[in-house]
């Protein structure tokens, strides 16, 4: 048995927190950018819901979680997978995006309910790029992503 105090700070000397591969939209602005490479079904404490995964090209968000959201928000690192669970305000409309499309997602602000009083759920806008050519079918064995 060592005598190592975990708790001490000076254990964690040299180390930083990394930055979140999964990206939550927590506040107005959050915004992310980038290729579709994946979308599967997430099982979580809330049941289960979609799951995108990206490879970034732009954006930002702010990490944390109910209790505590980053003031400074995370810059996107370019080429980075990064992923973002579903929500019913964008399901419906990433419904038609297919693997290798361009994607935007921004947090537009949170609007009050209309069915349950007080209660408040975030606006999120997704815009798929237009331009986007589909791979053939008997291509796609070529596409790393596919």
């Amino acid at each position: 048995m060592t005598d190592t105090n975990y708790s001490d700070p000076k254990f964690d000397e040299g180390f930083v927190e990394p930055a979140a591969a999964i990206i939550k939209f927590n506040k107005e602005g959050d915004v992310v950018k980038g290729t579709l490479t994946d979308i599967s079904d997430f099982t979580g404490d809330y049941g289960t819901c979609k799951k995108y995964t990206i490879i970034a090209e732009a954006g930002q968000f702010h990490a944390g979680s109910k209790d505590k959201i980053d003031e400074k928000p995370t810059e996107l690192t370019p080429e980075k997978e990064y992923s973002f669970l579903g929500h019913f305000t964008i399901d419906e409309k990433l419904q038609t995006a297919q693997l290798g499309q361009k994607i935007i997602v921004r947090h537009l602000g949170m609007v009050e309910s209309k069915k349950r009083k007080g209660a408040h759920y975030k606006r999120l806008e997704a815009k798929l790029d237009t331009t986007f050519q589909p791979v053939p079918e008997e291509a796609q064995d070529d596409v790393p992503f596919a």
